[in-house]
């Protein structure tokens, strides 16, 4: 019998599979700039990776307006559609792991703050629709930008039992999310977040590369 068979593992998108710093950083480099604005530093542009967008534009932008939020959404959005989303790449070693995870019985699911339409495409362009069960992102009006509503609507969507589930990402908002819902939470350190970060949300491990993450989930480390 398959190791992990009964089990769900939820992998987050960018970060975690996907480095996509170079798309992302661009198209918030694009909307700020539109506006008027300094283009970010670098330590701001990688810690909008992972959280909602207008989230972070509200903080890039030092205003919570709503109409000012939106229309930096738009600006970002634009570019993305247009190129963002193809300047990423997968991190070596992922798809090798969510081969593993799959044949050792595991449903694979992906569950990311980018929305719906963009995950369709990328899980397509990327072939990870070979090696994950469904993937799911919130809709274009935010309502489920907080990753533990999109959890929930996950968990809803698949009826995945949070005892026997294990989310991987590489954010707090990642390992949030998870222990909101009773979802045991695995840390990674390949991506935007620092181990500090993680632990300090309630990660129970962080892991250096996808095979340590394989060993967790056998229960080896």
């Amino acid at each position: 019998m398959s190791r992990l068979r009964g089990t769900t593992v939820l992998f987050d998108l960018d970060g975690t599979l996907l480095d996509s710093y170079e798309g992302l950083s661009r198209c918030y480099a694009h909307a700020t700039t539109s506006m008027g604005l300094p283009t970010p530093s670098e330590a701001a542009l990688r810690s909008c990776i992972g959280p909602p967008l207008r989230e972070n534009f509200a903080r890039l932008l030092g205003t919570a307006d709503p109409a000012t939020v939106e229309r930096a959404v738009a600006l970002f959005r634009a570019r993305y559609d247009a190129v963002g989303w193809a300047e990423s790449r997968l991190y070596d070693g992922v798809v090798a792991l969510l081969e593993a995870v799959r044949a050792l019985g595991a449903r694979v699911l992906v569950a990311t703050a980018k929305p719906q339409k963009f995950t369709d495409r990328i899980v397509a362009h990327y072939g990870l629709d070979a090696v994950v069960d469904a993937a799911f992102g919130p809709t274009l009006d935010g309502s489920l930008d907080d990753k533990r509503r999109l959890l929930g609507h996950v968990r809803e969507r698949t009826g995945f039992l949070p005892a026997t589930a294990t989310m991987v990402g590489d954010r707090a908002n990642d390992v949030v999310a998870a222990l909101a819902h009773g979802v045991r939470p695995l840390g990674v350190l390949w991506g935007y977040g620092s181990a500090d970060e993680l632990t300090s949300a309630g990660a129970v491990a962080v892991c250096e590369r996808p095979d340590d993450v394989l060993a967790r989930l056998l229960g080896e480390a």
